[in-house]
């Protein structure tokens, strides 16, 4: 008969292996998202900003320069040159593209 530490040690291994799948699964929508024409910008960008907001939620901690890079890399290719625009706007300037502005500047020239 399992004693209460042996019940205890199944419970953590299975919460564990819940837990990786978990992540597995969010990491998996984050990284496969594509904008749809037939979404707007927004919710296309609220849709990715709720699954940033998941993986920090359960330890999975995404940098704001990868966030960014996932962003871009989710757009079509219709929307490159405004990505080209502000990269080269901010290239120039002296701030550092963060998922704000570029969120920002591709909802403003959207609507």
């Amino acid at each position: 008969m399992a004693n209460v530490h042996d019940a205890w040690e199944i419970l953590k291994r299975v919460f564990e292996e819940w837990s990786k799948a978990l992540v597995a699964d969010v990491i998996r929508k984050f990284r496969n998202k594509r904008y749809n024409e037939d979404e707007s910008i927004r919710s296309h960008f609220e849709y990715l900003a709720n699954l940033h907001k998941q993986l920090a939620a359960i330890g999975k901690v995404v940098t704001d320069e990868d966030y960014t890079d996932m962003l871009l890399a989710s757009l079509l290719a219709l929307y490159d040159r405004a990505v080209l625009s502000i990269s080269a706007s901010m290239h120039l300037g002296t701030k550092v593209l963060t998922a704000e502005i570029f969120e920002q500047f591709m909802i403003d020239k959207s609507e």
